[in-house]
Order: structure tokens, then sequence, then C-alpha cells
């Protein structure tokens, strides 16, 4: 009654949750169901995405303009405007933190036709297999839609950067555990795994104590560089060379000293034949290391 009479903010927490609720409320009566569902499809995405992604998941939808209702909705305050993360020039929106409480999720049926639906123009929008720069939050966005529907080109182009990103934020079991699922899918429908994928994921396995799988992968992603007749281009040598070094740590672990020796050479001597290694760092010393160990024996 005070804050009404006077006109002041009042600094009581509860007063302004009610009043916040009761606005979100009123402004979410003002909506068509083709709004509603837009800001439903919205939920899926930790990101912004670009205006033109977002389409109702009602199956009678009859609205076509989805740029003009994302407009409105922006206008409302239901949505927050960004520069898109690839095409700078362009608009990409979030559904509003606090609206997303206030809205049903999409169940996981509905989850996985829309994704289904947008993931392939998502993708191309944000460069699609051509785009080598994409900022890695971009790929763990698309891998993460990806995995949902199993779609294994997008997994195949974006999933090592998306597990560099989890990797990034010293979030080791989450990228484990996220490289797992995105190798269980493409195995499982006969398609390739790459080395960088199967090195990140073997690095991961071994932060977090899985040592069984980061062997496994290691071993396939030694096999998949040997299947290449010589790792010609330097950023190819660095990645074979890094590689070799975390499966020599695995060995290290495993007390396999001689067999890790080897490798740990073998990773050495690839970066001298490419002029990478001025200081041998982390390679020679954990070659040092053995030395010491097996001169102690």
């Amino acid at each position: 009654e005070n804050f009404m009479k006077s006109g002041n903010i009042s600094q009581d927490r509860n007063l302004l949750d009610f009043l916040e609720n009761l606005a979100i409320r009123n402004i979410m009566s003002l909506l068509t169901p083709d709004e509603k569902e837009i800001i439903r499809t919205g939920t899926l995405f930790h990101i912004p995405i670009p205006v033109e992604i977002f389409e109702p998941t009602a199956k009678d939808s009859q609205t076509t303009d989805k740029t003009f209702l994302c407009e409105r909705l922006t206008r409302f305050g239901l949505f927050d405007p960004f520069y898109d993360p690839i095409a700078k020039n362009n608009t990409a929106v979030s559904v509003n933190p606090l609206i997303s409480l206030q809205v049903l999720n999409l169940d996981p049926e509905e989850r996985r036709l829309t994704v289904r639906r947008i993931i392939n123009e998502l993708f191309n929008r944000w460069g699609g297999t051509r785009e080598k720069q994409r900022p890695h939050i971009v790929d763990f966005e698309l891998t993460r839609l990806a995995i949902e529907t199993e779609n294994t080109s997008v997994i195949v182009a974006s999933a090592a950067n998306a597990a560099q990103w989890l990797k990034s934020r010293f979030l080791h079991k989450d990228a484990a555990n996220f490289c797992k699922r995105a190798i269980n899918i493409l195995d499982n429908a006969n398609v390739s795994v790459f080395p960088d994928l199967l090195t990140i994921a073997g690095e991961q396995c071994l932060h977090t104590g899985d040592m069984e799988n980061a062997r496994s992968f290691l071993l396939r992603a030694i096999k998949a560089y040997r299947n290449i007749d010589q790792p010609t281009h330097i950023s190819q040598a660095f990645d074979c060379a890094n590689t070799l070094l975390t499966y020599g740590i695995l060995l290290i672990q495993d007390r396999m000293f001689n067999h890790s020796l080897f490798v740990l050479k073998s990773a050495r001597d690839l970066l001298e034949k490419k002029d990478q290694i001025s200081n041998p760092g982390i390679m020679s010393l954990e070659i040092d290391k053995i030395h010491e160990h097996n001169e102690n024996q």
C-alpha cells in the first residue's frame, strides 16, 4: 500500500518478486499461441540463436514470419538480443532467464522433433563444415543438440572442439562423458571417429581415472594417425605427438616404463623432425624420470 501511494521502489524482496511475477504473467497473457511456442522452442538453447532458426512447435501453426515474432518478443522483454556468435552483423536472441521459468518446457519427444528440424539449418548458418574458427562454445551447443538426435555429421564436425570447451572450464568428468557419448553414437553408426576426438577423449578419461577407456581411445587415435601416410602438416604432427605424449604418460601410470620410453621418444622425434621443439619440455622431463627410475632399480 505504501509502495502504491509513494511510487518509490520498495526494498522488500517479497514485494519485488510478487510485482515481477505479476508483470510477467500480464505480458504472457498478451501472447499468441505461436509466440508462446517460440518461447518454448527457445528453452532448448543455452546460447543466443539466430532469429531465423526459431519456428513454432505447434503442429497447426500458420505463422511464417518468425523474425517479426522474435522482434515482438524482444520488445516485450521476453527475448534478450545479442550479436550472432558467427555472423556479427546478424541478430541472435535467447529467452530471458526469468521467462524460461514461466513456460512449460518441451517434453522429450517434442525436443527430439524440434532439434531434428532445426539442427542442420543451425549448423549451416554457423559455418557448417567450412568454418574452422568457430568458437568452441558454439561447437559445444551444436554437438549437445546433435547428440540428442544422433546427428553424426554435426558430431563429426564439432565434437572435438566442444570437448575442448569443457576441458577449458576444467569440467573433466563432463568432458569425458561427453566424448564417450559422441564416440558411441559414431561407432554405432559405423562412422569413422577422427583422431582429435579420440585423443581428447583418452586424455579426459585419463584425467578422471577411467584407464580402460583412456587406453582404448588413445590406441585408436594412434592407429588413426598411423593410417595417414606421414603427418606432413605441422599442426597434424603436433597433434600426433600430443597423442603419443598422453599415451606415454598413461604407460608410466601403468608402470610400463620401457614401453613408455619408446612412445615418448617417438613423440619427441616427430616434433624435432618438424622443427617444432626447441625446448623438449615435458616429453624430455618424462623421459628423464624414466631413466632415473631405471637407474634406481
